[in-house]
């Protein structure tokens, strides 16, 4: 794997995304979006945890899913009902 930005190969793979809280408790930081938006109640909300990928080189972060296919397959689903 190389840095999108400088290209260098010291890269820091699947680093958790770690949010603070209510009272200073972790939670892994997450993508989120609904199924059924358009629901008045049941939204069915689908999410993934993010990851980052760090470029130990220039710093750069590149962020991914950890379910991309599934998320996909749920999106587009969703869009031709």
């Amino acid at each position: 794997m190389k840095c999108s930005k400088c290209g260098s190969d010291k890269i820091m793979t699947d680093v958790k995304i770690v949010d603070h809280g209510q009272m200073n408790t972790k939670q892994h930081l997450t993508i989120e979006f609904y199924t059924n938006p358009s629901a008045r109640v049941f939204k069915a909300p689908q999410s993934s945890a993010l990851f980052a990928n760090i470029c130990g080189q220039c710093g750069y972060v590149e962020m991914s899913v950890s379910n991309p296919e599934e998320l996909w397959n749920l999106y587009t689903k969703n869009r031709t009902a």
